[in-house]
C-alpha cells in the first residue's frame, strides 16, 4: 500500500498488521509507524505481529502484560517490554492482539485474525 501517514484514518480499517522481515526494523524508527499502531489499539481495532513486526508493537507499549509468540529475539525484546508470557512457536491471541511466532505459523496467525474479525470463510 502506498499512502501518506497522514492520509491513513484509522476509523477506515478494522484491523493492522505489522509483518515479519526487514520493514519493522525501518518502521519502528518512523514515529507515525509507531503511533498509528498505537492508535489502532487505542480504538480497539485488531493489531497484528509477526516475529520482528513486535519491534512496533514494543515500541508502542503493547506488549506489557500480554502473552506473545516470538522466536529467540523477539522473546528477549517482548519480555524486556513487559509481556507476561512468550511462545516460542505458533501464534497467540490476548485480547485484539494476534501475534506469530514466525512465519511457518502464518497459517495460525490467520486464522486467529478471522477469528477476531468475525470473517466466515466457506468453500
Amino acid at each position: 500500500m502506498t499512502v501518506d501517514w497522514a492520509d491513513i484514518d484509522v476509523d477506515d480499517y478494522e484491523c493492522v498488521v505489522v509483518p515479519n522481515g526487514r520493514s519493522p526494523e525501518l518502521l519502528v524508527t518512523k514515529e507515525e509507524a509507531v503511533a498509528l499502531v498505537a492508535k489502532f489499539a487505542a480504538k480497539g481495532e485488531v493489531v497484528g505481529s509477526i516475529n520482528q513486526g513486535h519491534l512496533v508493537l514494543a515500541a508502542a507499549g503493547l506488549l506489557k502484560g500480554k502473552r506473545c509468540a516470538g522466536r529467540v529475539p523477539m522473546r528477549v525484546i517482548s519480555n524486556l517490554t513487559g509481556a507476561v508470557g512468550v511462545e516460542p512457536e505458533g501464534a497467540v491471541t490476548d485480547g485484539k492482539l494476534v501475534t506469530a511466532a514466525s512465519w511457518p505459523d502464518l497459517a495460525e496467525f490467520i486464522a486467529h485474525l478471522v477469528d477476531l474479525l468475525g470473517i466466515t470463510v466457506s468453500f
